[in-house]
């Protein structure tokens, strides 16, 4: 069921607690497709997560571990040009999210993760 918080009307909460093997797959996943920012807003920052794939399938698996929201974008209006699956996760939810998986992450997106959070840190 959808859950009305800071995130949106259609954010899911997570629908299990993922185990170690999952974790380790969705930091995997997430360095391979996914990126992380701050957004600054009056009120401090907030961060979000996202990941893009044309196949929604692992990003339903990633909404059901971790909760979030998947949307549906065209690319472009070229002839042949599949859409485009974003789960997206935001605020507080992120900041677990990325705490989560941090054990598994390269150095190099360890480093961004950092820099992320201590953004929002500053921000504060």
């Amino acid at each position: 069921m959808p859950r009305t918080n800071k995130e949106g009307k259609n954010t899911r909460k997570a629908m299990v607690s993922p185990s170690s093997i999952q974790i380790a797959w969705a930091a995997g996943f997430y360095e391979g497709e996914g990126n992380c920012c701050t957004q600054k807003s009056k009120n401090g920052g907030s961060q979000i997560v996202r990941i893009g794939q044309i196949h929604q399938e692992s990003l339903m698996l990633m909404q059901h571990l971790f909760g979030g929201t998947i949307t549906m974008t065209t690319r472009s209006l070229r002839v042949g040009c599949k859409p485009v699956y974003t789960w997206r996760i935001c605020s507080q939810r992120a900041r677990g999210f990325l705490m989560t998986i941090y054990k598994f992450l390269t150095p190099y997106r360890r480093d961004q993760v950092r820099q992320c959070l201590t953004i929002h840190k500053e921000a504060r």
